[in-house]
Formats: C-alpha cells, sequence, structure tokens
C-alpha cells in the first residue's frame, strides 16, 4: 500500500515535472510554428541556456582578438552584449522563439510587429512574472514592475507630477542642481591650468539624484540623499548574488532592504505630520495609498519611491553622459549647439524653461543620443492571454516577449544606410522626418507606384536640379502650361511614371497626384487625418505660426469654426459696399493718371489692385482698424521678402535659430507685427460689441478657455493668416483676368456690354448687380483654371488613408496635387484645355468639366480656402469699374507683349515671373510677394 503510494505520489510528480518543464513549453512553441515562427531547438531543462553561452564565449574570444582601433561607440552594442541574439536574427528573422528553462521566449526585432504592441492597450500584457522574485527587492510590486489594475492605479497616481506644465515648474531646480557641480569643474580646469580630465558620468549621476530628490520630494529631499545612497548599495549588492557568494551576498541584501524601507517610511511618516503638506510627487503618493490597508499602504509607498529613484537618475545619467561624449566627437555639431546655447542664454543669466523649449540643435542631439545609445537595451512583456496584433501573429498566453531597443534603432529600411552614424539632423522635422522613407515606398511600390530612385542623404533633389538647369521650355503664351517651366523635374518624371509618381526630398517621402480620379477621392476625404504638411511649419512659423492656414486636427477644425461663418455668402455680399468704396479711390487715380498723360497712359494695375485688395480686407475683417493694417501689411511684406530670401530645396538643419542677418531680420519684424496685431486687438476690444467683424470673432472665440499667452498667439497668428493668405492671391487673380480680357478682344467686348447693361452710368455696383454678371463671372472662373492663384495643393497623410479602389497612401507621405496641369487635362476638358475659352463655364463648373473635384484653383476637399467666396466677388468690383468707367471702347485695355519668362524656385511654393519691356513680376502663388510691377496702357474711347 506505501509502495503503491509512494509510486503514484512520483507519478504525479514526474507528470507535473514534465508537463511545466517540456509539456506546456512545448504546446507554446506549437503554436507559434504554426505560424511560421521558429528557433533555436531546446534542451530539456536548460532550454537554450547552453547554447547562449557557448556563442557569448565564442563572441569573447572573437572581440579579443578584433583590434580595439576598429571599434566605434557608435556601432551597435547588442552584437557584444547579446551576440546569441545576433546570430539567432541572421538564422530566424527578425520574430524567433527560444527557452531558457521552461520560460517560453519570443524575440520581436519586425518594425511592423512592434508598432502593433505599441498600439495595444490592454491588461493581458505587462512586466514578465518571473523576473518578479529576483528584482523583488529592488522594485517590489511598485509602478515599474505591477501589472493590471495595481500598476494602472500607481500610474494614474504618479503620471500628473509628469505632465509637461509640472516638469516645465522643476527647471528652476534642475539648474540649481547643475551649477555647484559646473563651478567644480570650471575650478577643476583652472587648478590644472586649462584642461583636466573629469569624471562626468559620477557627476552626472550625482546631479540627477539630487534634481529628483528635491523635485519630486520636496523638502525631504536631504534624506532622499540617504536613500539615494543605499539604494545603490543595494544594486551593488544584487550584483553580486552569484554561485559563490549567494548567501553572504543575499544576506546585505536583506540588511539594506529593511534599512531603505525603514528611511522611506520615516519621510512619509514626516511629510504627514505636517501641517501645509507640499504639492509634489511624495504626496501623490501618500495621497494613493490612502485607501489601502496599513501593510499593503507601506508597501505602497516604499516600493513606488525605490522604483523612482531607481528608474530616473541613472537613465538620465547615462544619456547625459553620453551625449557630452557625442559633443565631444563631433565638434561641428557642438559647436552649433554652443551658438544656439549662447544666442537663448544671455551672458551672466540661467537657462529658464522657456530657453530650454527653444534649444531644437541641444534636443535634436539627445534624440539622436537615445536612438545609438538607449538607456535601456530591451524591453520586457509578457501575454497573460492570448493577443492577436494586427495580421501579423497571434501570441499565447505564457509567451515572454522581448524589442531590442538598439536593434531596431539602427534599422537600416527605417533609419536609412546611415542608421549607425550620429547625425541628429534626421530629428530637425521630428521623429516622423527622422524615419527614412524606405518604408512608405515599399508601400507604394507595392501598389505599382514607381518614381525616381532616391540617392543617400539628398533623396531626388540633385536629379531636380540638375533636370532644372538643363529644362529648355519656355512660354511662348500666356495661356501655355507653366509647370514645366517651374518644375521641369516634376514634368519629366510624370511623362516617365505616369500621372502618379513617387520622390524624395531629404529623408521626405512625397507623391505627385495628378489622376483627376484620386484628385476626386481625396476631394471627398474630410478627416482630420490629412492636413497641411508639418515638415515646413516651423520654417513657416514667423508668417502664420499656428493660425488656421497651417494647423492641423482639432485645432484647425476650431479654428475654422470660428473664421468661416465670416465667409458665408450672405456676410459676402455684404462686404460688397466696402468692395466699392476701396476701388473708387483706386480708380478715380487711374483716371486722372489718364487725363494727365493726355488720355493714354502707362499704369501698374498690380500695385494698385494689391492695395485694394489689403484695403478690403482690413476694413471688412478688422472693422475701423484698416489703417493700421495697412502696416501690418507693409511689415508682412518685408517678412515674406526676408523668409523668400533663403529658400531652398534642402535647408541646414536648424538654421533658422542661428543669429545670421536675415534671421535677425526675420526676428525683428516678427515682433513689430506681433505688437502691431495686438494694438489692433486692443483697441478692437474697446469698440462696442455690435461692431461684429472677424475681428470680433476672432476676439470673442474661447476667451474664457484660453490662457493669456495662448489667447494672444491664438489672435496674432489667425491674423496674420488672413493677412497673407488674402490680399496677394486676389490681387494676382485680378491681374490676370484684366489680362485676358485686353488680349481677347471679344470677350472684352462682351464683358464690357454685360456691365453697362447692369451698371447704369454714374451709379456704383452693388451686390445684386454683381450677382448678374455671369460673363465676367465665367472669364474670372477660365482665368482662375488657367493661372490658378496657387501652384500645388499640398496635403500630409497623419494616418494610412485608402481612397476608393485607387490607392492608400501610407502615415508620413506627403502630397502634391498639380492645379494647373490638373486644370489642362483634355480628358476632361476637351481637347481647347490649353485655350482660353470661358464659354466652357456657360453652365458651371458641372458643365464645364467631366470631373468637377478636380476645379481646384482654392485647394480641395475640407481644407479648401475658406476665403474663396470672399475673393471671387472682390474681382468683380474692380474690374466691373474699370469697364465702365475707364474704357469705353472694344480693345482698349492693352498690355505690354510679353517677350520672355523668368521663373523663380524658392522650394515648395512658388512665384510665377513674367518680364516685359518694363520688366515686371507677377506673382500666382499664396504668399510670395512680386518683385516688381504688371504694366497696363489704358486710355479712354475720347482719346483714342
Amino acid at each position: 500500500m506505501l509502495f503503491s503510494f509512494i509510486l503514484i505520489t512520483l507519478s504525479i510528480l514526474c507528470y507535473y515535472l514534465y508537463e511545466a518543464l517540456w509539456l506546456k513549453p512545448e504546446k507554446l512553441r506549437n503554436k507559434l510554428r504554426n505560424q511560421g515562427i521558429v528557433g533555436p531547438p531546446p534542451s530539456f531543462l536548460s532550454g537554450n541556456v547552453s547554447d547562449m553561452m557557448r556563442i557569448k564565449s565564442m563572441a569573447a574570444v572573437s572581440s579579443n582578438n578584433q583590434s580595439s582601433s576598429s571599434l566605434s561607440f557608435t556601432d551597435d552594442y547588442m552584437t557584444s552584449l547579446f551576440p546569441h541574439f545576433e546570430q539567432w536574427r541572421k538564422e530566424y528573422g527578425t520574430i524567433f522563439t527560444y527557452a531558457t528553462g521552461n520560460v517560453q521566449h519570443l524575440y520581436v526585432g519586425d518594425p511592423n510587429l512592434v508598432k502593433e504592441i505599441s498600439l495595444c492597450q490592454t491588461w493581458a500584457l505587462g512586466k514578465p512574472l518571473y523576473l518578479h522574485k529576483e528584482i523583488g527587492p529592488l522594485f517590489g510590486n511598485g509602478v515599474v514592475r505591477s501589472n493590471g489594475q495595481i500598476w494602472a492605479h500607481q500610474r494614474k497616481t504618479i503620471a500628473p507630477e509628469f505632465f509637461t506644465d509640472k516638469v516645465k515648474g522643476m527647471v528652476g531646480i534642475m539648474v540649481d542642481s547643475t551649477v555647484p557641480v559646473l563651478r567644480l569643474w570650471e575650478d577643476e580646469i583652472a587648478k590644472q591650468g586649462g584642461i583636466a580630465e573629469l569624471r562626468v558620468d559620477i557627476d552626472l549621476t550625482n546631479i540627477s539624484a539630487d534634481i529628483i530628490s528635491k523635485a519630486c520630494f520636496g523638502s525631504s529631499y536631504s534624506k532622499g540623499r540617504v536613500i539615494f545612497s543605499k539604494l545603490r548599495e543595494l544594486v551593488k549588492a544584487m550584483s553580486q548574488t552569484g554561485l559563490l557568494v549567494k548567501i553572504p551576498a543575499l544576506r546585505e541584501v536583506w540588511r539594506l532592504v529593511k534599512e531603505i524601507r525603514k528611511l522611506i517610511l520615516n519621510v512619509a511618516k514626516n511629510r504627514r505630520q505636517e501641517s501645509i503638506p507640499e504639492r509634489d510627487l511624495l504626496h501623490m503618493i501618500l495621497e494613493g495609498a490612502n485607501n489601502l490597508g496599513e501593510e499593503t499602504a507601506n508597501d505602497f509607498i516604499v516600493d513606488n519611491c525605490k522604483n523612482i529613484y531607481i528608474a530616473g537618475h541613472e537613465t538620465v545619467a547615462s544619456v547625459a553622459t553620453w551625449a557630452l561624449l557625442f559633443l565631444a566627437s563631433h565638434p561641428q555639431w557642438q559647436t552649433l549647439a554652443r551658438e544656439e546655447v549662447l544666442q537663448l542664454v544671455p551672458e551672466g543669466c540661467l537657462p529658464d524653461a522657456e530657453m530650454l523649449h527653444k534649444m531644437k540643435i541641444l534636443t535634436m542631439v539627445v534624440q539622436e543620443t537615445l536612438r545609438l545609445m538607449p538607456p535601456t537595451s530591451l524591453i520586457a512583456r509578457e501575454v497573460f492571454e492570448d493577443v492577436q496584433f494586427g495580421d501579423i501573429i497571434n501570441i499565447p498566453k505564457g509567451i515572454n516577449f522581448w524589442i531590442p531597443i538598439s536593434t531596431l534603432h539602427r534599422n537600416l529600411e527605417i533609419w536609412g544606410p546611415d542608421a549607425n552614424e550620429f547625425k541628429p539632423e534626421r530629428f530637425a522635422n521630428g521623429i516622423l522626418g527622422a524615419t527614412k522613407p524606405e518604408k512608405i515606398r515599399k508601400k507604394l511600390r507595392n501598389q505599382g507606384i514607381k518614381g525616381p530612385t532616391p540617392s543617400f542623404l539628398s533623396g531626388n533633389v540633385t536629379e531636380m536640379m540638375r533636370i532644372k538647369s538643363a529644362a529648355t521650355s519656355e512660354m511662348k503664351l500666356v495661356t501655355d502650361d507653366y509647370m514645366p517651366c517651374l518644375f521641369p523635374h516634376l514634368e519629366q518624371w510624370r511623362k516617365e511614371y505616369g500621372p502618379t509618381f513617387m520622390y524624395e526630398t531629404g529623408t521626405l517621402q512625397h507623391l505627385y497626384v495628378g489622376d483627376p480620379n484620386l484628385v476626386k477621392d481625396i476631394s471627398l476625404c474630410d478627416t482630420l487625418a490629412l492636413g497641411k504638411p508639418t515638415y515646413r511649419n516651423k520654417e513657416l512659423a514667423p508668417l502664420f505660426g499656428l493660425g488656421v492656414v497651417k494647423t492641423n486636427g482639432h485645432i484647425w477644425a476650431h479654428q475654422r469654426k470660428i473664421m468661416a461663418p465670416e465667409f458665408f455668402i450672405d456676410k459676402v455680399k455684404g462686404m460688397v459696399g466696402l468692395m466699392v468704396k476701396s476701388a473708387m479711390p483706386v480708380m478715380r487715380s487711374w483716371e486722372d493718371e489718364i487725363v494727365k498723360h493726355g488720355g493714354i497712359a502707362e499704369i501698374r494695375v498690380d500695385e494698385g489692385l494689391r492695395n485694394l485688395s489689403a484695403d478690403v480686407i482690413s476694413r471688412a475683417c478688422f472693422g475701423s482698424s484698416y489703417s493700421q493694417g495697412t502696416v501690418i501689411f507693409s511689415k508682412l511684406e518685408e517678412l515674406i521678402k526676408a523668409l523668400y530670401n533663403t529658400s531652398s530645396l534642402v535647408q541646414i538643419p536648424a538654421h533658422r535659430f542661428l543669429p545670421t542677418k536675415r534671421n535677425r531680420q526675420v526676428w525683428r519684424l516678427e515682433k513689430e507685427i506681433r505688437k502691431l496685431i495686438l494694438d489692433v486687438i486692443k483697441k478692437g476690444k474697446q469698440q462696442a460689441k455690435g461692431d461684429i467683424r472677424l475681428l470680433q470673432m476672432i476676439l470673442e472665440s474661447d476667451d474664457e478657455h484660453l490662457g493669456q499667452e495662448t489667447a494672444k498667439n491664438f489672435i496674432v497668428d489667425n491674423c496674420k493668416s488672413i493677412y497673407v493668405a488674402g490680399h496677394e492671391t486676389v490681387a494676382s487673380a485680378a491681374t490676370w483676368t484684366l489680362m485676358f480680357l485686353s488680349s481677347h478682344p471679344e470677350w472684352q467686348t462682351r464683358a464690357r456690354d454685360e456691365v453697362l447693361e447692369n451698371i447704369p452710368e454714374g451709379s456704383l455696383p452693388h451686390a445684386d448687380m454683381l450677382h448678374k454678371m455671369k460673363i465676367l463671372t465665367m472669364v474670372i472662373q477660365e482665368t482662375l483654371r488657367l493661372l490658378p492663384p496657387t501652384t500645388l495643393v499640398s496635403r500630409e497623410a497623419f494616418e494610412d488613408l485608402k481612397f476608393g479602389d485607387i490607392i492608400t497612401i501610407p502615415k508620413g507621405t506627403n502630397f502634391w496635387i498639380p492645379i494647373s496641369t490638373v486644370h489642362r487635362i483634355p480628358e476632361i476638358w476637351g481637347p481647347d484645355a490649353d485655350k482660353f475659352n470661358p464659354e466652357r463655364f456657360a453652365h458651371g463648373v458641372f458643365g464645364a468639366c467631366k470631373i468637377p473635384q478636380a476645379y481646384i484653383p482654392f485647394g480641395t476637399g475640407s481644407r479648401t480656402c475658406l476665403g474663396q467666396k470672399f475673393a471671387m466677388l472682390l474681382h468683380l468690383p474692380p474690374v466691373s469699374s474699370m469697364l465702365s468707367s475707364l474704357v469705353r471702347q472694344p480693345a482698349s485695355l492693352l498690355f505690354f507683349c510679353l517677350e520672355t519668362l523668368e521663373w523663380q524656385l524658392p522650394a515648395e511654393e512658388m512665384t510665377l515671373g513674367v518680364t516685359a519691356p518694363n520688366v515686371y513680376v507677377l506673382g500666382v502663388d499664396t504668399w510670395k510677394m512680386p518683385k516688381d510691377d504688371v504694366s497696363m496702357s489704358i486710355s479712354r474711347a475720347a482719346d483714342v
């Protein structure tokens, strides 16, 4: 009987061991194998541990034989630290399985799977449990190691202390802790005659420990220093628990754990006894423990205090040390960073939060340091339930997976062929701009979209410049398509790769969209995941800031909602009186000029029309502030010219932060314009509330919800956006309209007859009269088709976007729609697409074009120019007044004969230049300034 009992017990024990040590891990491996995931075959009991040790010893021998001079600290340390991972990755791919004892692991080196994991928010994914006992003395069950609801509660308690506003408030503490160490270094350098060898890592560790103690634990920071010291001893003791010294080391660990627990609880006790508690991290932790039992509350406090101490100071010190090392070995970046600091931090002053926020170059250096030398090597997670990640993999319950951070940060397909080099400029446009677009190109290639092969670093910029220099296209007629002259590279690639192709500038991936069906689908897309390209926002910030022209998402939607009602048709009709009032002085000045010159005069119509549109916008949108508006326009023109002067296809990283002559001019003008607009605002607030114009709408928007500085930025940026986006485009289109009328006398006659029929002699036009001018409207629509006020519609995809059955545009792609090219496609506009024929608009846009969404002079989709009705109506008063008042015979408008064409290419946004006997340039871009003038001969019938 006893023998049978022993036999049964042994059988159960053997089965349990067999199931735990082999059967259960084998089931997990089978589930992964069925999905095509394999790895090195494990041995019984030890798994792959013996293989790992063998590979590591071989790698150590190999590294000893390798010359130290051939190694660089920018090399991937993963191959030295985890040589088994590197070998298995080469053998089994970027996702493979392996085992340590009976614990089953999954190596995750596939960026797509990492992306899916990063988007997973389920509690079924957490920190590996099998490590808890081993590192329990260090982290306990604090926020770093806990899972599920316990972790969620701790995170909710601690996270608010690390929000941006709170962190900005800690900058003073950071500076106070840093200055004494810097003085010690200065004294040491002076003591040793100008150069000294310093142990910066130890000092930086002390700085970070001091900052965490002060910032997170307030007045208790002196006791925090003692706790830091004990924790360092604990980390050292735990690292010595090998087989030979395990028992003595464990005794040391237990002693230190008790001492640290006592120290932390004493700090907590003293804090609770304070009459007015400080609102710091320690206070938040104590509040989070209030509803817990005494022992559980004590564990909560002790574990989370230890977590903050350990997780914080060592990682910060490590990154700061590596950043200094990279700067020391890359003097060009050290120089750029120093110049930036000297510019932002006045001599003798200490940096504050705003100064640090503006240090873009230094931020790029830190980001690149974190990429090459992240503070931790691996991300570890355990799956507590079966979890499906996209269409890639189903990871079964019980698997521990590991993500190699450094290896992912050096993936050539994501970061480019220079992934192992220190190049902070890759972060000039943020993280989205830093990751190389090869991944995007691959997604586009899989859909049959081709394009020119990009070169390292510059993309296709070199080829673009070569094609431009070799281009021989020129416009013989004003109705010719200017795109081949302005963008010869786009025209050449369109012929080679079709109406939709991809190309690259630096690290930015672009998609040329010339297919009218795709343009139609894009125009019908109203998601906030489609917006204006962000990579130029910083460069254009002095001009547009965060106004409605350049913002995206909910910020843009909020701004558009405020401003759009001011441009509804009923409001626009009410502005006709202002338009006529502004047009009359211009007409009279032209009439006086004609009389002065004996009946025929050469008049700069572009300048007059530009001033007219500026005056209308000032009056209509900003009420009685139009005189101040004129000054603002003048300053904005100077700012545009200053920004225009240095436009190029590839910018020097962070060049806009250097104190160059041009940058100083931009900064000066930006301050002056801001002051002028704020003065207008101040006066606007003093006016009666009944004066509801756009300025008043902006002033009243979210007045109670925005902070004072944010509200000022909101107002200034949107006022600048309206000023800049409005007047230049309207003046340009009106000038082209007059030019087409002068070169097509039959349409000039028809338009003149219509004007004389609807506007009695001696009368001023009003909204109803203008509404009846169908022929003039057709002329304007045809002008906007042939010479739209802007050349390209630009958008960025912030998520993967599918457009019909045509294409899926990957996240991060910047795509460009060539307006003039789409406006001249014979298949949708007819064989006379390149000719001036307003008759095509006799039945509106739907009658003029087979795909109405391909008529996009004011942009497309939800981002269509909100002032398009205003712009269309603003054309009519000056043109109709000229036809009715100044012109009394057909074809008496006469432009000088065009002789040559000159094109300016300052980047993506272009200016069209047209030269005549008296050289002039006419801007058709949405914001670029014309250089000279447009001349026009105007005569009266009696004088010809």
